[in-house]
């Protein structure tokens, strides 16, 4: 005659359900280095050879330049805005960077890795630290231009840049270089298809493990 089995508690013990997929999410690549290292520029190249890396906008208090359009290159908040997220602890991370506030938003980068999205995070080295302490898995690639010469010049080519932002931004720039040591790959940006090839290689590289 079948017996059933009873559990050492007395609960009948059944066949083990199999166990359901469970939803593999999408991983977090984070990209630092001063302004005008060119990380738009690699980033978007990059993207386009891997189809599955999608872009995390950032929150930001900074004003809106020509051409920017509101939810594709920021979620443009007002301060008090910003202090309202900060204290419902809407960000994965945030900082002031040159007079403005920055922050990633946690509800959508959960809504992109949900989709199986592999999202990049262009961010300060305050808000990757802050990534980093938090114990959140990620790449951590930061990018070097060529010289500080080549950096001051391509920051005059700008056109959004005066001479008091451009002195700031260069000597941000050089307490960034000095305290780059806990990234996982440092890549000096001084051949542009170079560089986006060995981008490709090292992120494809972590999101397929």
């Amino acid at each position: 005659m079948n017996t059933v089995k009873k559990h050492p508690i007395g609960i009948s013990q059944s066949k083990p359900e199999k166990i359901k997929n469970i939803k593999k999410l999408g991983k977090l690549i984070i990209i630092s280095g001063p302004s005008g290292a060119g990380k738009t520029t690699l980033i978007r190249k990059v993207m386009q050879k891997i189809p599955t890396l999608t872009f995390s906008v950032s929150a930001t208090t900074r004003a809106i330049r020509e051409g920017e359009i509101e939810g594709i290159d920021y979620f443009f908040v007002s301060p008090e805005e910003f202090n309202d997220l900060l204290r419902n602890d809407a960000f994965i991370e945030w900082a002031k960077v040159h007079g403005n506030l920055y922050g990633t938003l946690k509800k959508h980068v959960k809504e992109l890795r949900e989709k199986r999205k592999n999202v990049i995070l262009d961010i300060d080295e305050q808000g990757a630290n802050q990534i980093k302490k938090k114990k959140i898995p990620a790449l951590f690639i930061y990018i070097l231009p060529p010289s500080l010469e080549e950096l001051e010049k391509r920051l005059k080519e700008r056109d959004t840049e005066r001479i008091k932002e451009m002195t700031r931004r260069l000597q941000s720039a050089k307490e960034q270089i000095t305290s780059k040591g806990f990234y996982d790959h440092v890549i000096i940006n001084d051949d542009i298809k170079k560089v986006v090839k060995k981008l490709k290689i090292i992120i494809e590289g972590y999101i397929e493990k």
